[in-house]
């Protein structure tokens, strides 16, 4: 059964959590974190949505990087509190 995740975060949250999830799953550095947009309408309605969405199959990914899909989410937790 898939996991809904939500995670109200800004992007230098998200680069943070991955740094951190980095350094405890090595494996996890493969991931690609979507780059940040310098340039443009960053309110832009169709802009947010493809955020969101690229942003949720990162945090997915990450989840699936470990076998043991508990630790990871509770080293999200951790990493987020």
């Amino acid at each position: 059964m898939p996991y809904l995740l939500s995670f109200p975060l800004r992007y230098n949250e998200f680069h943070d959590l991955y740094d951190k999830l980095k350094k405890k799953f090595p494996e996890a550095s493969s991931l690609k974190l979507p780059g940040k947009r310098f340039l443009g309408n960053n309110f832009d309605p169709s802009f947010i949505q493809s955020r969101k969405e690229r942003l949720h199959r990162f945090v997915l990914d990450m989840v699936k990087v470990r076998d043991k899909e508990r630790e990871s989410v509770h080293c999200m937790e951790e990493c987020l509190s």
